[in-house]
């Protein structure tokens, strides 16, 4: 059978989907719900568990039925050993018109990315009880917000199931026809799981925020219902919260179909799983009442497991009913391991004594189905025949209940007439019609469709009095027509139907209805008009023409086009009941609006009683309660509900929509949209020592070609020893060092050659575009520009990482150990000359040189940013030429250069302007280009003493060095061509979306995965522009988050605390990792981004977190840098060495520790800064 995910080719070229930019269709067919008409022959369920070494427990399902129906199941228990379940497991779906949606009451489980990111939400009253079992009737309002996070790839139980142990499986069961029914076991087999991350934070009635961070998997079930009849599966799932290793065992007999199957995988350490092999599978269940016992093999190894069921948390979750019975079990195991050389030496009785057992943590599933089918799906009305929508159509009847017909008020009005008739002692819904969306088609003529042209050209060319003109013109365009003799017969006869005895005497409340208005997507709440007291046939059809022309309202144009969202509410299941006396918001005024007996309104002052005692009896209150149940439970949503009461008599008017609002933001640091161009942001820093078991040195010095220092972190690196035990790992075989020796000598120079030559001219668009939807295909075609970049840098980089592991080495062995000599001397051979990221400080230091040359430097700092600028465009001196020539090779790097939501020099040139008048007049002279220091000057310099041998293999390997250096540099800024050439085009697609009104801001696009664009050109989904808006207005304080250089456990900013400890001693020293050498005295400037850094004086020693290129005009005129990243490779380590400014890395807290103003002492070459006293600087 054809496995459903093996699709991946990341060498592919010109495909976004095979190479992971964006997700399969087929992906997202499996992730997504199933539609109505399915759900009575297969299940559509998801279930999530996760466990911690904690004993914090999640567990999550949700099973779709018909009828808009679904069961749920919740179990959350926290390291205080308090358990949470939800009671009530049966419950309506939130939403089935939203695919991504797995609903059912309060819970809510979504993809954000199919096969990657789920998002789990609930807001809701849990059942409270004790680790210990004892019963409690305390009832406990919960809110957790949850990102489930994939470690692995799929698995699937219905394609990777072993043929030797399905066959042997087969075997033993008496199968109704002569060969296998192979066809019905796959139907029921129909499912696949993940293992994963779950992360995020509940919040208790009463408590604080928690953070839960789980481990666990994620499954998703498919099957045939009436192939699973009689079907018993038994499922363990565990997880070793020491090494990360996942299993998952299944036993699944089938009657007349298979008997006692047992497959499933276990994870490989490193990140992928293997499936159970053949043969040495056994699993017995319940010995001794709660003991269980299996072994399996996989990859080579045979696993051992032992668990126990614990009494007290026997049953997470035990439902049983005519359709069978599903429990859920917490269990707690062991399991070993043994490799396939150790399991030859040895029989089984000896097996548990050679091997460690290593506790674990899971679950236990046992079910059996019995039903073969559901309950039968509901009546549904059949969708009306479109030539035949009538013009008017009352509330009793069928098709009312339409929304394509009579919009979100007038269905609902429809659905609630039908719910009075079923409920006639509950409430009343007012007599009434809808003039239906036909009647509008009818109406609109080919002048008012002219000014609805004319209102979206006004929408592209986003200017507010042009734009609210045309929708004065266009509203003026409609109530100034005259209505249809059809429509204006149809209401006349439709209200004669409705009210026979007073058809002239009625006052009407007129009110607009509009297609996609109270959904999940829009809420247009108060976007659109109402006219109540409106008497008379002429006066109703002159009030219908202002409700349609009312959705070209300035506020509703714009509401409709994703400025204006309602404001989010916090989703508490509390009923609340909002009454006001008489009519209008006036009330809070101290007067009320009535309605006169002659027409028209009055407005009277409200006596102080009324003011002061409840409107609404308490008898009166439980039964608004009431009927909000019956309306909340037929609708199958929670609901927002407009209502009256007159005589004793309780009025519905409308029933929409609750939309609790929340835009998916599970952590509070989410990265910029488009930032997922890049898939892998982060990587797993133990990966850097998977040589660690082997060869402590050598994994440690990987870690300098990445991190630029050695990284002494036993956690660290005992975890890395137990992620790669899973097998031997080499150091280096013979081919792996002949195409090290072959790109050190021929191979780099060659990358470098093809990538210069290959995107020497690079431009990412040579055509034009017709529309925004033909662009983003465009650029997805073409992603592959970035990845060939991307590798051909790699490569160079990996080959200057190499050199230089190999000169530390050489140092290393000198001395015997890791000191601050080896760094320092270390430091001084990577000094190179015509290195690209030096050269922009260089180049800008020239510049400001000419145009101190040119202009007086206070005249030219004195000018406006604009004037500035202008002035050297215009300029015909040197100092003009040079500005066009730095632009020229520099002008597409930038701040943050890495993101294509920056803006390169060359597209906005002020911030290098202003860069540039901080800077000239602190340069007198035009400095001569650097030359490379003597080689035998530079060995007896070193401080590590160096022999004959050593000496030679240095210079040979020297020059290779700085040459890889350059050209690692110079394929760097090959990259970022590219990726500002990404940048241009991606601002192009923002322009032409803001044209098309599929966005209403160039900036809403920076803020969307890719996955979002796509499915924002293909829906024009309200709901993705919501999303953004809210990530753009966290951006600024997420730019302001400062997260550790190695992340361990939950994410958190190192500056998120503000009780850190501050060191005031006057001789307050720290050490870090010498990376440029030198001394230096001088006053401290803080700064953590280019703002602060725009107040550097000449002199001054910088103290920052990190820098990069946007940094770089900065250090002409500095004395000395601190970094609390970066190491010997980092970008202020290769500058510094070039300008000769002394510099320590790596020195983790220097930002909280000193603060601007701290006269110190900057020693480069022993990486140490100390605080100066007052009296010793004076």
């Amino acid at each position: 059978m054809k496995r459903r995910f093996d699709s991946y080719d990341m060498d592919a070229e010109r495909d976004p989907y095979k190479t992971d930019i964006l997700p399969f269709p087929q992906e997202i067919t499996l992730e997504s719900n199933l539609p109505e008409s399915q759900l009575l022959k297969t299940t559509d369920e998801i279930f999530f568990y996760g466990v911690n070494s904690k004993s914090e427990y999640f567990i999550t399902r949700i099973a779709r039925e018909a009828n808009q129906e679904a069961e749920a199941w919740i179990y959350l228990k926290l390291s205080s050993g308090k358990i949470y379940q939800l009671q009530e497991t049966s419950r309506f779906q939130q939403s089935v018109n939203d695919k991504r949606l797995f609903s059912c009451g309060g819970l809510q489980i979504r993809y954000l990315s199919p096969m990657r990111r789920w998002r789990i939400f609930f807001n809701g009253v849990l059942k409270e009880t004790s680790e210990n079992g004892t019963p409690s009737e305390k009832k406990v309002h919960v809110k957790f917000a949850l990102l489930w996070r994939a470690s692995t790839d799929p698995f699937d139980f219905k394609t990777d199931v072993k043929s030797k142990a399905l066959a042997s499986s087969l075997a033993k069961a008496k199968w109704n026809q002569c060969t296998p029914p192979l066809e019905k076991l796959f139907s029921a087999l129909d499912f696949y799981a993940q293992c994963g991350i779950i992360m995020g934070t509940v919040c208790l009635e009463g408590s604080d925020e928690v953070n839960l961070y789980l481990f666990g998997e994620r499954l998703r079930f498919l099957g045939d219902v009436c192939s699973m009849k009689d079907m018993e599966c038994f499922h363990i799932l565990g997880h070793i919260s020491k090494n990360g290793r996942f299993v998952h065992v299944v036993e699944v007999s089938l009657p007349n179909v298979v008997e006692n199957l047992i497959f499933g995988f276990a994870a490989v350490l490193t990140g992928g799983v293997l499936p159970l092999e053949d043969n040495g599978c056994y699993l017995e269940k319940y010995i001794n009442g709660n003991d269980i016992e299996a072994a399996f093999q996989a990859g080579g190894k045979l696993f051992h497991l032992k668990g126990n069921i614990l009494e007290s948390q026997n049953h997470v979750q035990k439902d049983k009913d005519s359709n069978g019975s599903f429990t859920v079990n917490c269990l707690d195991f062991e399991l070993n391991s043994q490799s396939t050389k150790e399991r030859k030496l040895l029989k089984r009785k000896e097996f548990n004594s050679l091997t460690e057992w290593q506790a674990g943590k899971g679950i236990v599933i046992k079910g059996k189905i019995m039903k073969s089918s559901r309950n039968t799906m509901a009546k549904t009305s059949a969708e009306p025949n479109k030539a035949a929508t009538p013009l008017v159509l009352h509330f009793s009847e069928g098709s009312c209940q339409n929304p394509d017909m009579t919009g979100g008020k007038g269905s609902s009005l429809g659905k609630l007439t039908e719910l009075s008739k079923n409920f006639q002692s509950q409430f009343v819904v007012p007599n009434g019609v809808v003039v239906t969306t036909n009647a509008y088609k009818l109406f609109v003529t080919d002048d008012i469709l002219k000014e609805i042209k004319n209102l979206e050209k006004a929408l592209y060319r986003d200017k507010v009095d042009e734009t609210k003109a045309a929708c004065q013109r266009l509203k003026n365009e409609i109530t100034k027509k005259s209505i249809p003799e059809s429509i204006h017969g149809a209401v006349v006869m439709n209200l004669q139907n409705a009210f026979p005895d007073r058809k002239h005497g009625y006052k009407f409340a007129i009110r607009s209805s509009s297609t996609g208005e109270d959904t999940e997507q829009m809420s247009a709440a108060g976007q659109m008009e109402t006219f109540p007291g409106v008497t008379g046939i002429s006066e109703i059809m002159a009030t219908i023409k202002k409700c349609w022309a009312s959705q070209f309202n300035y506020v509703a144009v714009h509401y409709k086009s994703g400025v204006f969202y309602s404001n989010p509410q916090n989703g508490n299941q509390d009923m609340s009941i909002s009454p006001k006396l008489w009519i209008g918001a006036s009330l809070w005024a101290g007067h009320k609006i009535v309605l006169k007996d002659d027409g028209g309104i009055s407005t009277e002052d409200v006596a102080e009683h009324e003011k002061e005692s409840c409107c609404l009896p308490d008898n009166m209150a439980l039964q608004l309660g009431r009927t909000a149940i019956i309306i909340e439970k037929s609708y199958g949503s929670y609901r927002d509900i407009e209502w009256g009461l007159w005589n004793n008599i309780l009025y519905i008017f409308q029933s929409k929509r609750f939309l609790s609002y929340n835009p998916g933001n599970i952590t509070r640091y989410y990265p910029r949209g488009l930032i997922s161009m890049y898939r892998h942001a982060m990587f797993f820093c133990v990966d850097l020592f998977k040589h660690a078991s082997e060869n402590i040195s050598r994994a440690q010095v990987n870690a300098l070609a990445f991190f630029g220092r050695i990284i002494n972190d036993e956690e660290l690196l005992e975890m890395a020893k137990e992620r790669y035990s899973d097998g031997h790992v080499k150091l280096l075989d013979k081919k792996v060092y002949f195409k090290i020796i072959y790109r050190i000598f021929y191979g780099a120079r060659l990358t470098l050659k093809r990538l210069t030559k290959d995107y020497k001219e690079y431009a990412l668009s040579s055509i034009k575009y017709n529309n925004s939807e033909e662009l983003f295909h465009h650029l997805l075609f073409n992603f592959s520009d970035l990845t060939l970049a991307m590798g051909s840098h790699i490569i160079l980089s990996e080959t200057s990482s190499l050199l230089n592991m190999v000169i530390f080495g050489i140092l290393q062995k000198a001395v015997g150990e890791i000191n601050t000599d080896v760094y320092s001397d270390f430091s001084k051979l990577l000094v190179s000359s015509d290195v690209e990221s030096a050269d922009v400080p260089a180049a800008m230091e020239r510049l400001s040189f000419f145009i101190s040359k040119e202009i007086k430097p206070e005249d030219f700092k004195s000018m406006k940013t604009e004037e500035a600028l202008a002035w050297l465009k215009a300029s015909t001196t040197t100092a003009g030429a040079k500005y066009q020539e730095f632009l020229k090779k520099h002008g597409h790097r930038c701040l943050r250069e890495f993101d294509v939501y920056s803006l390169a020099w060359e597209s906005d040139q002020q911030p290098l302007v202003r860069l540039l008048q901080n800077l000239v007049g602190n340069v007198a002279k035009e400095k001569p280009k650097k030359k490379q220091e003597d080689f035998e000057k530079l060995i007896s310099q070193l401080k590590v003493p160096i022999n004959y041998v050593s000496k030679l293999l240095l210079k040979m390997i020297l020059s290779l060095s700085r040459k890889a250096v350059q050209n690692r540099e110079c394929s760097k800024s090959i990259l970022m061509r590219v990726v500002n050439e990404w940048r241009k085009e991606c601002r192009t697609l923002a322009k032409m979306m803001v044209l098309e009104g599929r966005i209403p801001e160039e900036d809403i696009l920076f803020f969307m995965t890719l996955e979002e664009v796509k499915e924002l050109l293909e829906t024009r989904s309200p709901r993705i522009i919501s999303k953004a808006n809210h990530r753009r207005r966290r951006q600024p304080i997420i730019d302001r988050y400062i997260f550790p250089e190695i992340g361990k456990g939950f994410p958190k900013p190192v500056n998120a605390d503000e009780n850190v400890a501050v060191n005031t001693n006057e001789n307050l020293s720290m050490k870090g990792i010498p990376v440029s050498q030198g001394v230096a005295t001088g006053i401290v400037r803080v700064a953590l981004d280019l703002d602060e850094a725009s107040h550097l004086q000449p002199g001054e020693i910088l103290v920052t977190y990190s820098t990069d290129i946007g940094w770089s005009p900065y250090f002409p005129i500095l004395g000395g840098i601190v970094t609390e990243l970066g190491g010997l490779i980092s970008h202020g380590a290769v500058v510094c060495r070039e300008y000769g400014l002394p510099c320590v890395a790596g020195l983790h807290g220097a930002t909280r520790q000193f603060k601007t103003g701290d006269y110190v002492l900057l020693y480069g070459s022993k990486g140490f800064i100390q605080r100066m006293p007052t009296t010793e600087v004076s």
